[in-house]
């Protein structure tokens, strides 16, 4: 993974002196011997600094926020201040349960909130009606 300056950046675990979802940008990025010094200026003002390879690492730090793939990686499924991905939490659910989830994660992040929300009760509605059949078998 290769920060730039201006990145934006997304805290996904505690680090250092900065909390799980902390939001920041690359102020710098150094070069030294084959190694990568990344600086992050966080928004709430304070900076931290830290190898790229550190940064990089899902479990130890920071996922690049700016350069979102409009198929892959959305920003209205990729922005929550906790840096969790929607998709790593619907995986885990069936498909109405999960469209419902992604309906209702992406409600303030797009300009479609109650149609988002009308969204989400169709698929609730749906997932009643599913486990109402199989109740009755």
């Amino acid at each position: 993974m290769t920060f730039s300056k201006g990145d934006r950046v997304v805290f996904r675990v505690d680090y250092m002196s900065v909390k799980l979802g902390d939001t920041g940008t690359v102020s710098s990025v150094e070069l030294i011997g084959k190694e990568a010094l990344v600086h992050v200026r966080m928004d709430e003002g304070k900076s931290v600094t830290c190898w790229e390879r550190r940064l990089g690492k899902r479990e130890c730090g920071i996922v690049g926020d700016v350069k979102h793939d409009v198929v892959n990686n959305p920003k209205h499924y990729t922005s929550h201040p906790s840096g969790v991905e929607c998709i790593q939490i619907t995986e885990h659910m069936n498909f109405n349960l999960g469209n419902a989830l992604k309906y209702i994660w992406r409600a303030d992040l797009k300009d479609k909130a109650v149609e988002d929300l009308q969204k989400a009760e169709f698929y609730i509605k749906q997932e009643l009606k599913r486990l109402d059949k199989q109740e009755k078998v």
